[in-house]
């Protein structure tokens, strides 16, 4: 029997068969789950370039998002300016040829109505003090208080006279010893709020010293504090004259007042008016500081009748002991042109050092140091 033929067909045969399929016959077809996987893969391939292209765009521009969002550096607050003590004066300078004439400029306009005044501010009875001094009643004229409570002085003759004022004193209780401790006869102004002011002027008294109330008014720096029961120009006549008794019952045996700042309030003609009226009542003298070169004190003080005078020289705008010594040498030269010469000082110790030195070669050189009240009797055409 003859061998069977394999129906399969040989591999010539299946190259004829595929020659004579059409073209498209022979393009592979994969099944569906196929066309499926490979979608897939390129959607994927193309999501995963986009993202990481997005990303590395992004990345560019994170440091500008980065500087947008920082928040801007917040502003240091402004350090107030150092406040100096209380008791420290800072004046106008004068120019050399006002020192020596009254000042007779208009006065600024009245006094408003009051403000309200903090509870702390309001004037309090100081225990143990006498009362105030109280106007005199109807009658012969007595002798009025700057004069009772002058201290005694030497005959200067036709000898130039200076008086040496020391506002302030008290406000510091470390400076007092040295104020208390300058030969005699030096003024001593005493602050109206100093600790122990009643104490500190009987010992000026003991040691010989004319001593005055430095009364705090109104500066035109609204930065400095003129201190307790200040005068202020938006107070009523009524308040003024309130604190302005306050102060004057602090302590006794004092000849007169000046004032401690008011640059502003000795401008202003109304609230002078109170204070100026106050002191003619009681026979005490006015002397105008003039931290102000417009100050209506003196002029204002002749109009009403108070005895009155004005400094003509700040020993230490400048605390420098050389300096004080230059001012000293101009209080000198003015005194030996006028015959008298008034200096305010405060009690630093570079300024008691100063007049520790210069007093007695002053007084070798001919000059005589006086109490304030023996100035306001030469000006006043008094003798003795």
């Amino acid at each position: 029997m003859a061998p069977r033929r394999s129906k399969k067909p040989t591999l010539s045969r299946r190259i004829a068969t595929w020659r004579k399929l059409p073209k498209k016959a022979l393009a592979y077809r994969p099944p569906h789950s196929s066309v499926f996987v490979i979608g897939l893969g390129i959607g994927l391939a193309i999501g995963l370039s986009v993202g990481v292209g997005l990303t590395w765009l992004d990345g560019r521009r994170a440091p500008e998002t980065q500087v947008a969002q920082v928040a801007p550096p917040q502003q240091a607050k402004p350090v107030a300016p150092a406040m100096p003590p209380a008791y420290i004066e800072q004046t106008e300078p004068v120019p050399p040829e006002q020192e020596e004439a009254p000042v007779t400029e208009a006065a600024p306009p009245a006094v408003s109505e009051p403000a309200p005044v903090p509870q702390s501010a309001e004037p309090q009875p100081a225990p143990g003090f006498a009362p105030t001094p109280q106007p005199a009643e109807p009658g012969p004229a007595p002798e009025p208080a700057w004069l009772k409570n002058a201290v005694a002085s030497v005959d200067a003759g036709n000898r130039p006279i200076i008086a040496i004022v020391l506002d302030d004193v008290g406000a510091a209780p470390a400076d007092v010893p040295g104020a208390l401790g300058l030969p005699a006869p030096v003024t001593l102004s005493i602050m109206t709020y100093a600790p122990n002011a009643a104490k500190i002027a009987a010992e000026a008294h003991r040691a010989g010293h004319e001593i005055m109330v430095h009364v705090p008014m109104e500066p035109i720096n609204r930065d400095a504090d003129p201190g307790k029961n200040a005068l202020l120009t938006n107070l009523s006549a009524d308040e003024i004259a309130r604190r302005l008794d306050w102060g004057l019952a602090q302590f006794q045996g004092y000849v007169g007042i000046n004032n401690h700042m008011g640059s502003k309030f000795t401008q202003n003609a109304a609230g002078m008016r109170v204070v100026l009226q106050a002191l003619k009542e009681r026979g005490l003298l006015f002397l105008d500081s003039r931290t102000i070169a417009n100050s209506v004190g003196d002029s204002l003080a002749a109009e009403i009748g108070v005895t009155h005078l004005q400094r003509d020289v700040f020993l230490d705008d400048v605390i420098d002991a050389a300096d004080i010594m230059k001012e000293l040498a101009r209080t000198e030269a003015i005194a030996r042109k006028h015959g008298v010469a008034v200096a305010i000082g405060h009690p630093h110790r570079d300024t008691v050092e100063a007049l520790r030195e210069w007093i007695p070669e002053a007084q070798a050189r001919g000059f005589v140091l006086v109490p304030i009240s023996q100035v306001a009797k030469k000006r006043s055409g008094m003798t003795g």
